[in-house]
């Protein structure tokens, strides 16, 4: 059975700044189990990349209102 997957066109700002992961792809990542943050192994064209972390971006809502 395959591993779940997506493909990506890199933009600018997934390169130098964050890369952006499709919403529907989230229930396929590790729980983050309290932290903020989780490193990942990514097959980038062939290339392993040990480590490669997310931020889940989970922060409280503030009303300003």
């Amino acid at each position: 059975m395959a591993l779940p997957s997506f493909e990506k066109l890199l933009k600018e700002t997934d390169i130098r700044e964050m890369l952006v992961i499709p919403t529907h792809f989230m229930q396929h990542l590790p729980d983050v189990e309290g932290a903020r943050s989780v490193d990942l192994t990514v097959n980038a064209s062939g290339t392993q990349r040990p480590t490669f972390g997310y931020y889940t971006g989970m922060m409280p809502i503030v009303d300003l209102f």
